[in-house]
């Protein structure tokens, strides 16, 4: 949803409107960085490292109904998120 601008904003509205909030979207996106980093330094803490940092091979092989999709984000792809974040 991150790259549909609209569908991102309709998001973060929804979010401020359940929670009571008034976040922008830079704020959401401030927030959802703090929680990637701190998951990644209690992962770090408890022992994983960059090759726990992989989906199971089930998600990226079985076709998840309705629309018969995979998981088909490389490993590439999933360190990078991690080196964006500082992780």
């Amino acid at each position: 949803i991150m790259d549909i601008p609209a569908g991102f904003e309709g998001v973060v509205e929804t979010c401020n409107g359940v929670l009571g909030t008034s976040w922008s979207t830079k704020d959401a996106v401030a927030i959802g960085t703090e929680i990637l980093r701190a998951e990644k330094r209690f992962n770090r803490e408890a022992g994983f490292y960059a090759a726990h940092d992989r989906p199971p091979e089930f998600i990226r092989c079985e076709p998840l109904p309705p629309h018969n999709q995979v998981f088909d984000v490389t490993d590439e792809e999933i360190d990078r998120v991690w080196e964006l974040v500082g992780g």
